[in-house]
């Protein structure tokens, strides 16, 4: 780090919440999701600082990085590494750069309301000390930031969030049946982060694995979630979403189901694997890779029935 930076760092007050942005290739979406978190309403803006990790862009995104850092010195830190494509363990190198006692998931093409109320979410993890975790909705965008009047959570969700406890998420549907709930924007207390180890950098997967990981460690710890009301996030829709490499969800949904998923419970989760599945071409649909990929991880018998029927599915589909 350069000296300038490292001096400006040193001089700003220590932060209360630290908003870890990681970003990849997303130069035209950098600069308003950092100017959007930094719109918090707080009592204090040094309350936040944001920390942005950027695994390995190799277009516009370093000098945007390096001009917000610039002009928001000591709030605003850009960080640039070789790109590893591994989301648990950039996150849990954003954490490890972060001051904060709280800490804020985000992606660098998201971005946050206008006047976000940053200040109340902190305040209310301030007050009870056994809140671990507070997770938001949020709405879907276009790319142009036009909104698509769709929610990023569904209302099942967030229903079950807000009256569930939390042994009940994890008993019920977590470890039992899929579970839409995404960590985008989620608030989570540093040591309970640092107590449970993080994000489990032996998977792939992201927001299914690590809200199973923060779920089961909130029952030992003695602590609990909660859902803070309101517009918490947007979520981007564009031609960059991962969610778009089918290929890619789907090894990394076999190999969690495979790893942290009771087999006896493994049906439960064939929907989630058909979405993947029938997106696929029938190229890839009948490769050698993916048979051994479901067979390996599931077992044989589950590997034909999901090829079957997402062979019926994209049948329906042409038809």
């Amino acid at each position: 780090m350069a000296d300038g930076r490292q001096t400006a760092l040193d001089a700003a007050p220590q932060p209360v919440l630290s908003i870890l942005v990681l970003t990849y290739r997303q130069a035209r979406f950098l600069e308003p999701c950092i100017e959007s978190a930094l719109s918090a309403r707080l009592d204090r803006p040094d309350d936040i600082e944001v920390v942005i990790l950027d695994d390995g862009s190799d277009d516009g995104t370093p000098k945007v990085g390096r001009m917000l850092e610039t002009r928001h010195p000591g709030r605003v830190r850009y960080v640039w590494q070789e790109n590893t494509g591994h989301i648990p363990r950039n996150f849990n190198r954003l954490a490890a750069l972060a001051r904060g006692e709280f800490l804020l998931l985000f992606a660098g093409d998201d971005a946050f309301p206008p006047g976000w109320p940053a200040g109340g979410r902190i305040a209310r993890m301030a007050d009870d000390p056994a809140l671990a975790l507070t997770l938001v909705d949020g709405d879907v965008i276009e790319a142009s930031g036009t909104p698509t009047g769709v929610r990023r959570q569904s209302e099942r969700t967030m229903d079950l969030l807000r009256r569930e406890t939390s042994a009940t998420v994890l008993h019920d549907h977590l470890e039992r049946r899929p579970l839409d709930l995404f960590l985008q924007a989620a608030i989570v207390r540093r040591s309970f982060f640092d107590r449970i180890g993080g994000y489990d950098e032996a998977l792939a997967a992201d927001d299914s694995a690590m809200a199973l990981r923060l779920f089961r460690g909130l029952g030992p710890a003695g602590m609990h979630h909660g859902v803070d009301d309101g517009l918490g996030f947007f979520y981007r829709k564009h031609d960059g979403n991962l969610h778009r490499d089918h290929l890619r969800g789907l090894r990394r949904k076999v190999e969690f189901y495979a790893r942290e998923i009771d087999p006896a419970h493994h049906r439960n989760f064939f929907k989630k694997l058909l979405w993947n599945l029938s997106r696929l071409s029938w190229q890839q649909l009948a490769s050698p890779e993916v048979r051994s990929l479901l067979a390996d991880g599931l077992g044989r018998g589950p590997a034909r029935r999901l090829l079957w029927r997402a062979s019926l599915r994209k049948i329906r589909h042409r038809a």
